[in-house]
């Protein structure tokens, strides 16, 4: 599953969704990945680790609208 969060409470609330879901039907056979996540905090990503999710992360997105 890809999941698009950016910022910190929408970060939480994948958390919150992902993580009983994971418990429930095992986390074997997937490779969940959290996208663009430049505002993410190490809690955050201590829980991404411990529940298998990957984080694709583009700090850059911050800068892109300024560059072009």
């Amino acid at each position: 599953m890809l999941t698009h969060a950016n910022g910190d409470a929408a970060i939480d609330q994948y958390i919150r969704c992902i993580r009983p879901a994971i418990q429930k039907y095992g986390n074997n056979d997937r490779r969940n990945v959290l996208i663009h996540g430049q505002f993410i905090r190490k809690d955050q990503l201590d829980s991404l680790k411990e529940m298998k999710v990957i984080p694709s992360l583009f700090p850059m997105a911050t800068f892109a609208g300024r560059l072009v």
